[in-house]
């Protein structure tokens, strides 16, 4: 399976239509709209699971730079993370300045 990046779609987008969008071109295996943790209402972008590589590159041949009213649909592949997560190196940032407390009175 391969796992495709969908962004850009109009925000009142269902996931039945952003798999009828894609289907035509690959077989969508799984889907998950991405959302806000409080309001529930989605960011606008979306994880797609489809069937093979060449439906994927279909689908981004055909699909990634359109125009969706206002907004312009970008899809891409997803690259696979490699290895454990122990082996990435972590990122540290050193010399940032803290934040002042606020005391409230």
């Amino acid at each position: 399976m391969v796992k495709l990046f969908v962004g850009g779609y109009p925000p009142e987008f269902t996931e039945l239509e952003i798999v009828q969008l894609v289907g035509p071109h690959t077989t969508v295996e799984t889907i998950k709209v991405v959302r806000d943790k409080i309001s529930k209402k989605p960011k606008g972008y979306a994880f797609l699971e489809v069937a093979d590589n060449a439906g994927a590159e279909r689908a981004i041949d055909a699909l990634d730079g359109l125009a969706m009213g206002d907004r312009i649909l970008k899809i891409n592949k997803v690259a696979e993370e490699t290895g454990k997560t122990s082996d990435k190196q972590a990122v540290v940032i050193k010399d940032r300045p803290k934040r002042p407390r606020r005391t409230i009175q």
